[in-house]
């Protein structure tokens, strides 16, 4: 019942996000980016290129979610099953670590393990939690306006929180793409595609999100060799209008995808696609990413030798892996069902 609900090529693209979220964590925590000399190569291109292709993460995440929601009032037990899975894996994550040794036991990280939310352990949680009590006001306007007003809502809203960043990289009076303001911008995209059915012919859809993703990439690795990492990751923020180009075009490419599957592929992908949450929760973990970026993965061994592209690929995939199977596991126990 629950798959005849779902779009699967759109599960698809959940789990390929949060395998992004893993790659930016890789490159961001592991400080490969920071590693790269300041310099046109080919290992740069690739390590940029990689940066540029998985940074669209959050905001598919978020329009994913904007597009089952925007025509329905999100149900309490959703926001409350979501709360206590942080909770859960928050506690599960620190006493273990606690017993291992891993962390120290002081007030501070029991204070911070106990309470994931007031302590920003989750700063995606929480904007997430602040959006899906605000999804049915949104979805009035979705619902009330017509099309050309909902373009103006839209146009509005972009400029102020998207164009204008851009071209002035001023956010005295702005947003940034970590905000509950921008999930808002981007639940309103969803709602607007989905009540429109918006979408490209597949050629036309492949060809701009390819050019777009090139372009951006060999634009970034200028800005880097030219001016650092710090303007380069600037243009490349969430709310950044050519990353959100490059997020809704993935997005329409998969919601619009045509593909069929059979009933035991469809199982499989749900299987992992359950879990993509979890999967974040138990990666970015502040301890666990400590152990994880540090002690645990090498993440400089092929620090500008071109291999490092495979390995940066083939360790977020166990990663990925290593956490469903963990949330699998705490999933079994009965307490943590209820």
């Amino acid at each position: 019942m629950y798959m005849k609900n779902r779009n699967i090529n759109i599960e698809i693209l959940r789990i390929i996000s949060m395998f992004m979220v893993i790659i930016l964590h890789f490159l961001y925590h592991g400080h490969v980016l920071e590693n790269l000399k300041f310099e046109i190569s080919i290992y740069n291109f690739l390590i940029i290129f990689l940066e540029t292709f998985s940074i669209v993460a959050v905001n598919i995440y978020i329009l994913i979610s904007a597009y089952y929601l925007s025509q329905k009032n999100v149900e309490l037990t959703k926001i409350k099953k979501i709360y206590l899975k942080t909770f859960i894996i928050s506690i599960i994550i620190g006493i273990i670590l606690l017993l291992l040794k891993q962390i120290e036991f002081n007030l501070k990280n029991i204070i911070t393990i106990c309470l994931p939310f007031t302590m920003q352990l989750y700063w995606f949680v929480n904007a997430y939690l602040i959006l899906l009590f605000l999804s049915p006001y949104i979805n009035m306007i979705i619902d009330r306006f017509n099309q050309n007003e909902l373009k103006k809502i839209l146009i509005t809203l972009l400029v102020i929180n998207s164009i204008i960043p851009f071209i002035s990289m001023n956010t005295v009076l702005l947003t940034t793409g970590n905000s509950v303001f921008w999930f808002i911008n981007l639940y309103l995209i969803a709602g607007y595609i989905k009540k429109y059915n918006i979408s490209l012919s597949l050629k036309k859809n492949i060809f701009f999100y390819l050019l777009i993703l090139l372009l951006m990439s060999c634009f970034n690795l200028i800005i880097y060799k030219n001016f650092g990492l710090l303007l380069m990751l600037r243009f490349l923020n969430y709310n950044n209008i050519w990353v959100l180009i490059l997020s809704v075009l993935v997005f329409l490419l998969f919601i619009n995808s045509k593909q069929k599957y059979s009933r035991n592929l469809e199982k499989f992908i749900m299987f992992f696609s359950k879990s993509t949450f979890a999967v974040y929760l138990i990666s970015d973990n502040k301890f666990v990413r400590e152990i994880l970026w540090k002690n645990l993965i090498d993440t400089l061994k092929y620090n500008n030798n071109i291999y490092m592209i495979i390995y940066i690929i083939l360790n977020s995939i166990l990663i990925f892996l290593a956490c469903v199977i963990c949330d699998k596991i705490i999933n079994s126990f009965k307490i943590f069902r209820r």
